[in-house]
């Protein structure tokens, strides 16, 4: 996104005959900030922009600073430089390079600040600016904007809450193809959580979300497949997806792959060994389920002699990490 007419006349005027005869280092700067750090929404940068699970953050931060310093008027290589710190949770050195990109018209900026003053990450949490920030972003068509201001309607931060209005701004984002919105879309839909029923829509607005690679669709399909009345089960197609999840790191798509492989579901044979190695990979991630399988295992002698001391234990992390299998079993036990 262009920066505001304001600051490109600003930028013009300022810029000497020296720096004019220096335009191609300013490109070269720009296009480098660009390649590492550009978001694939914003306009004319679909196909180089990097979705933030690909950012490397350190070469995106170097980039982006050179083509700020060589001119401090370039606020698109400034909504960059902010997004990689924001990616970075580099919060405090982002804030003076979003406001000012922000306040230049940056729909990247708008949207990155606008989610920092909802969260209060290393500012103080204002709902109001917040909204009037998305609102902004949000009427240039950028979808990471869009989708953030259906979020404020949605739990009814600066505005009062509607779901029906964020469902109409997730459908939006969604129609441009941003995976939060479409899972976010789709659960409302598959629940009648604010609109109507539409299990069919859902499920492909969810299926659509985990092909570009986010894991909370991915989580809910295979619970949906794994134990839901919504949609014929479906143990592999649900495996599938858990295991899809944990490639994507979500620890808890290791736990629930894990008592996939229990057998107990139709379509995937029992795995003890591989059962135990994913809950294990969930349990030293903190994972509660993963410490819920490891006891269901101790308990019920899979793929070892029963212990029911170690089921004891690890039903009590479980609990304690909050899981509510484990804390169900630890008082069946107990």
């Amino acid at each position: 996104m262009t920066m505001g007419t304001h600051l490109r006349r600003a930028g013009l005027l300022a810029i000497s005959i020296t720096c004019l005869s220096a335009g191609p280092s300013f490109a070269a700067a720009d296009a480098d900030c660009a390649a590492m750090a550009a978001n694939p929404y914003e306009v004319g940068f679909e196909t180089i922009g990097k979705d933030q699970m690909d950012v490397d953050v350190d070469a995106a931060i170097a980039a982006c600073l050179a083509a700020v310093e060589q001119d401090p008027q370039d606020m698109q290589s400034r909504a960059r430089l902010a997004r990689a710190y924001y990616i970075s949770q580099q919060y405090e050195a982002m804030y003076p390079h979003v406001e000012l990109a922000a306040e230049a018209g940056s729909a990247l900026a708008q949207q990155l600040l606008g989610d920092a003053l909802v969260d209060g990450k290393g500012i103080e949490k204002d709902f109001e600016r917040s909204f009037a920030l998305l609102e902004a972003s949000a009427a240039q068509n950028y979808a990471p904007g869009i989708y953030s201001l259906g979020l404020s309607y949605r739990a009814g931060e600066g505005v009062e809450k509607n779901d029906a209005k964020a469902a109409e701004l997730f459908a939006r984002a969604a129609g441009l193809d941003h995976r939060f919105a479409l899972g976010d879309l789709g659960m409302m839909k598959l629940l009648a959580d604010g609109v109507e029923l539409d299990i069919e829509g859902g499920v492909a607005l969810l299926e659509r979300a985990a092909e570009l690679r986010d894991s909370y669709a991915m989580m809910q399909l295979g619970y949906f497949y794994s134990d839901s009345d919504l949609v014929p089960h479906d143990g592999r197609r649900a495996l599938d997806y858990f295991l899809a999840a944990e490639a994507a790191g979500e620890t808890q798509g290791a736990s629930a792959a894990a008592y996939i492989y229990l057998g107990e579901y139709d379509g995937v044979e029992a795995d003890f060994a591989e059962a135990e190695r994913l809950a294990r990979k969930a349990a030293d991630a903190e994972d509660g389920g993963g410490h819920f399988v490891l006891g269901y295992m101790a308990e019920n002698g899979l793929g070892a002699t029963q212990d029911m001391d170690a089921a004891r234990i690890h039903y009590a992390k479980g609990a304690e990490l909050g899981d509510d299998g484990s804390v169900e079993a630890l008082a069946r036990l107990q």
